[in-house]
């Protein structure tokens, strides 16, 4: 029997197949590590697998790039998430003595009535 020759060279996926599987990756490192208490033995098992096995593709197939994002999956994680800042409401921008003269307001309504006394 003849033997296949082995390829000598390596062989590379795609940057777009990359970039994918990175995407892939990075949802099962984050699960396989933030979520782990929430699965059952059996999928929590299942997960481990699937990351090490991920890795061991990033090591080997995919592009440098993609294999160092999905591997550093925290940080990308971290750059993609958007810092929402609304403007601040009325009662956020209150002063103490305004935030207690509110109260106090408010307090007073209660016990009177909102009504204002009016009939």
């Amino acid at each position: 029997m003849k033997q296949k020759p082995e390829l000598s060279q390596e062989q590379k996926l795609s940057h777009q197949i990359s970039m994918q599987l990175m995407n892939i990756g990075q949802s099962v490192l984050e699960i396989n590590s933030d979520y782990k208490h929430s699965l059952s033995r059996q999928a929590n098992e299942r997960v481990h697998l699937a990351a090490e096995i991920l890795l061991e593709v990033a090591k080997e197939s995919m592009t440098e790039i993609t294999a160092e994002r999905m591997q550093n999956w925290e940080e990308e994680r971290n750059k993609g998430r958007l810092k929402f800042t609304a403007p601040l409401e009325g009662w956020e921008k209150m002063t103490d003595e305004e935030n207690a003269a509110w109260k106090k307001e408010v307090m007073d309504r209660c016990h009177r009535g909102f009504g204002g006394g009016q009939v």
